[in-house]
């Protein structure tokens, strides 16, 4: 019942928190008619408030708002006492008076004393007050898709203010300059709930819905899975124009058991060929024609609870693939909807957990306050934990660190043989797969290994082609696809080829010889809690014109560092010291968290009309943008490509003139060929002078790329030098969950043999 590690109302657990919330909150709205109840019930109100120690100051200012408010509005309704002032209709006397401030202190000390209940009342804890007043299930799920909305809210708020920050926007400055950033955030936090909405209908309905029900599903053929015919859309509505179909009478057939995957360039459909798969279209987001069947049994004809039990899908994007508040919450509503017997739920949890390199001290913690990496190994436990028949897999190692990927594939690969899986990844080698689907063109192929045109198929489809597989192709020798060794010894023998030295060199460039320090940190620390320190002590300089990558396991502080660099956080101990009128600009993860307005031409303004530039100088800087980038000024962000939003982001920030620019895992949700441009674009800005520094998990891109690498563990910097010197310390680098890529160790060993 208490916890006395706690303050304020936060001695009390969750459920006696609740009922005393409650039953003071009805004393104070019965007994406040007079003076003696407002002195009474506000002293014990604000002594609570005080003994909670967590002086929220927007709920003060809503207090007293509130309050004051009150007062006005009820000093000249009351009528009674002596007239103490009249204007026309107003009229004011001294009962009005004193019932105005009664009110409004009423209101004011209920109003603060919810603010008392909310500062040390998380959302898990409401949520668990209201399990442990037997919700039923269906309620369970509709509270939990309420409050992690209202954590979705908080954290799209800070992210657009940070965006705003890092464009002109002062958050710091007068209370003009907030009203002036306030005034901006309800169309693009409008635009992200809109996209949220259809996101977590998704993730519901993977969990199997809110029903209770189920049909049990009768085994009526040997094939496992099949699509047979089917057209897809995205459009609701009758009338469908030919465009608007993503896929045509497309055929896909697996047996029980086989390993299959998804090739394609981005927006080829494989997403859409997964979510139709899964049986999400007719359900969530569009409609379809054609047969899914699975054992025999077409899915129209099964409810989200069965499908549940039967297949899963990993999104990509964690954050919008989960429904839970906590991870513990997350993987017991998908035990719930599993095979499994409840009293096996713990035993299932911490096996699956270890599996995807968590644990079980990951349980009581917040999904939304998880990393990316972490939040997708979230997504990956509560996919295998319901051990369905079919799974589908859809990007789902794009944020995780290199020791990450590697769990996350051999748990995929120790998937038990029984079930069927259905992948679309960029890291995985399609030569492991039995089956291999290219996605193109609306329609879907199945592509033979034995195809004399495999390795083109696979390079035009936007894959990163294995580098033992292409050195196969390329030295016309099959022995060197599963066996790195030999490769090795195959490279040195023919190291004077040049299309080999081609393929296996990094990108080289100019000596800088200047090295003029643009960026310099002292001793840099920061907590997000002022508890735990999610930086320590830093000390890093960057310099002019140089391309530099900072690795790091997931949750370890890459981010945060980069947030801090653009004084969007701001440092608990230490110093950023940036050269005079130099500016940073800072690439989100996720474009679309960087997305402001509503016109492309618009989001390249955002940044020039804070730096207050003229109208004619905004329109110029607009037009070299768009020309840079290829984009449309008319086009809606939201509609673009991966690609073209990517190319934005980096639009608006050159649209400052920033001179270092900091791109935060920039890779996401891009093909093969889409990074290849990307890069060409980060070289042409290096050509032109600026300061590059990669956030990525990409440790190949890095190696080819990077003239320098910095490693971080744990909010420290553990390792800081050139790239080849880096690449070098194998063992090193795999404490702080680095692996060295094989195209590194291939030319190195080509390095050592030339020396």
């Amino acid at each position: 019942m208490f916890n006395f590690n706690k303050n304020g109302m936060g001695v009390l657990t969750p459920v006696p928190r609740f009922f005393f919330f409650c039953i003071v909150s009805l004393l104070s709205t019965f007994f406040t008619y007079n003076w003696i109840g407002i002195i009474v019930s506000g002293s014990f109100i604000f002594i609570i408030y005080l003994a909670g120690k967590i002086y929220n100051k927007l709920g003060l200012i809503t207090s007293t708002v509130a309050g004051i408010l009150s007062f006005f509005g009820n000093i000249f309704i009351h009528h009674s006492g002596e007239i103490v002032f009249s204007f026309g209709p107003l009229i004011l006397t001294s009962g009005g008076l004193e019932t105005g401030s009664i009110l409004g202190l009423r209101l004011f000390f209920m109003i603060l004393f919810a603010v008392a209940y909310i500062s040390v009342t998380p959302l898990e804890d409401l949520f668990d007050t209201f399990k442990s007043l037997y919700l039923p299930l269906k309620g369970q799920i509709y509270l939990m898709i309420v409050l992690r909305y209202i954590d979705l809210l908080n954290k799209e708020f800070t992210t657009i203010k940070q965006s705003m920050s890092i464009r002109g926007i002062n958050w710091d400055g007068s209370v003009l300059e907030k009203i002036k950033g306030l005034k901006l955030i309800p169309v693009p936090i409008i635009f992200r709930l809109i996209g949220h909405i259809q996101q977590q209908t998704l993730a519901v309905d993977n969990l199997g819905g809110i029903s209770n029900k189920k049909i049990n599903i009768e085994e009526k053929s040997n094939v496992n899975f099949e699509i047979s015919k089917a057209s897809v859309t995205y459009n609701l509505s009758k009338n469908i124009n030919p465009n608007e179909i993503i896929l045509d009478k497309i055929d896909l057939k697996l047996n029980k058991g086989e390993r299959a995957i998804l090739i394609g360039l981005n927006g080829s459909g494989k997403t859409s060929t997964l979510i139709l798969a899964r049986g999400l279209i007719s359900t969530s987001v569009g409609q379809y024609t054609g047969d899914v069947n699975i054992f025999g049994n077409n899915i129209k004809s099964l409810d989200l609870y069965s499908l549940a039990e039967l297949s899963r899908i990993v999104f990509p994007s964690a954050a919008h693939g989960l429904v839970g508040i906590r991870v513990i919450d997350e993987l017991n509503l998908s035990l719930h909807r599993s095979r499994a017997p409840k009293n096996t739920y713990d035993k299932i949890i911490h096996k699956t957990l270890l599996k995807v390199g968590l644990n079980n001290s990951f349980l009581n913690r917040k999904t939304l306050s998880l990393s990316g990496g972490q939040q997708q190994r979230v997504a990956l436990a509560s996919a295998l934990i319901a051990n369905p028949r079919m799974l589908f897999f859809d990007e789902v190692s794009g944020q995780l660190d290199p020791i990450g990927k590697e769990e996350i594939f051999k748990s995929i690969e120790n998937i038990e043989k029984s079930q069927s899986i259905l992948v679309s990844e960029a890291n995985f080698n399609p030569y492991n797969f039995d089956k291999i689907f290219l996605v193109k063109d609306k329609k879907i192929t199945e592509v033979f290994k034995t195809n004399d045109n495999f390795l083109e198929i696979l390079k035009e489809s936007g894959r990163r082609i294995p580098i033992l597989l292409e050195l196969s192709f390329l030295l016309k020798d099959s022995k060197i696809i599963n066996n790195f060794s030999y490769a090795k010894e195959q490279v040195i023998k023919n190291k004077n080829n040049f299309n080999l030295i081609k393929l296996l060199s990094p990108e080289k460039y100019p000596i800088n010889t200047k090295k003029n320090k643009i960026l310099d940190i002292t001793n840099l620390s920061f907590s997000y809690d002022k508890k735990i320190e999610v930086l320590k002590d830093i000390n890093l300089s960057f310099y002019e014109n140089e391309i530099t990558s900072i690795l790091g396991a997931n949750g370890s502080g890459k981010s945060t560092l980069s947030l801090v660099l653009c004084n969007v956080l701001k440092a608990t101990k230490g110093y950023v010291n940036l050269r005079d009128k130099y500016k940073i600009g800072y690439i989100f993860q996720e474009p679309s968290y960087q997305i402001l307005c509503t016109k492309v031409k618009d989001e390249l303004a955002f940044g020039p009309k804070q730096l207050k530039l003229n109208k004619i100088k905004i329109e110029e800087i607009v037009k070299r943008e768009c020309k840079r980038f290829n984009l449309n000024p008319e086009d809606n962000p939201i509609n673009l490509s991966s690609e073209d939003m990517r190319k934005l982001t980096i639009g608006s920030i050159l649209a400052i003139d920033s001179d270092i620019i900091i791109f935060d895992e920039p890779t996401n949700t891009l093909d093969e060929n889409e990074i290849n441009n990307l890069f060409e674009i980060i070289k042409k800005l290096k050509e032109s002078g600026k300061t590059i520094i990669l956030i990525s998990h990409d440790v190949y891109l890095s190696w080819k790329y990077a003239e320098r690498i910095i490693v971080m563990k744990d909010g420290k910097i553990e390792i800081d030098g050139q790239t080849n010197q880096i690449m070098e310390k194998e063992e090193l680098l795999r404490s702080c969950n680095i692996t060295v890529p094989e195209i590194a160790k291939i030319y190195n060993k080509l390095l050592s043999f030339s020396h």
